[in-house]
């Protein structure tokens, strides 16, 4: 499922949105001006977190409002994961991992070895 959730940049932009403000009710032309996403690429993924049952939706009007389901199962963590995220810039970004070993970092040099006991010793 994870796989599914975060692997585009419109995805990513709208758990953020969503879960940064769990309160908000919003419709497509509105996420697509304040996400610079294309109002296609909105609409596919409103569709498909709606079908994932992470969104809800409901009409006024003549416009289809968003909301995010909070009885999703994986609402709490998912929520935990984007606003983490959001303390730490680059975290959660489509594409090659930003939190690889820096150069140098892994050394070929024999480490000491440390003996813990637990428990008792006699």
């Amino acid at each position: 499922m994870l796989e599914y959730l975060f692997s585009s940049k419109a995805r990513i932009k709208l758990l953020t949105r969503f879960l940064s403000d769990p309160e908000a009710k919003l419709y497509t032309r509105q996420l697509e001006r304040e996400l610079g996403e294309p109002v296609n690429a909105v609409r596919r993924e409103l569709e498909r977190f709606e079908a994932l049952g992470l969104l809800q939706s409901f009409k006024e009007g003549n416009l289809k409002y968003y909301t995010v389901n909070r009885e999703f199962s994986i609402y709490p963590e998912l929520r935990g994961i984007i606003l983490k995220a959001q303390g730490m810039p680059g975290l959660v970004q489509p594409g090659p991992s930003a939190l690889a070993s820096p150069p140098g970092h892994l050394k070929s040099e024999p480490t000491r070895a440390r003996e813990m006991v637990v428990g008792e010793t006699d």
